[in-house]
C-alpha cells in the first residue's frame, strides 16, 4: 500500500491494472450485464483489454502526470 495525494489518487482512477486475460475477461463479463454497456462490451477483446489496461498503468505516464501536476502547484503558488 502507498499513500498518495488525493489528485494523483483520483487521477489514476483508484483501479488497479488488469495483468491475467482471465480477469479481463471477468471484467468484459460485468460490462455484459449492464444494457448501455452491453453493444460495446461485445466489441472487446481479453488481450486488448490487458494491453490498454498496462499503458494506462505505466509508471511513466503516471510520472508524466505528476510532473505536471507539481508543476501547476508550484505556478499556483501553493
Amino acid at each position: 500500500m502507498r499513500l498518495t495525494h488525493w489528485g494523483c489518487n483520483h487521477e489514476r482512477n483508484d483501479s488497479t491494472p488488469l495483468v491475467t486475460v482471465e480477469e479481463a475477461e471477468a471484467r468484459r463479463a460485468v460490462l455484459l450485464r449492464i444494457p448501455t454497456l452491453r453493444a460495446y462490451a461485445e466489441g472487446l477483446r481479453a488481450e486488448d483489454m490487458v494491453r490498454s489496461s498496462q499503458a494506462f498503468h505505466s509508471p511513466e505516464r503516471y510520472r508524466a502526470k505528476l510532473a505536471r501536476r507539481v508543476e501547476r502547484y508550484e505556478r499556483e503558488g501553493r
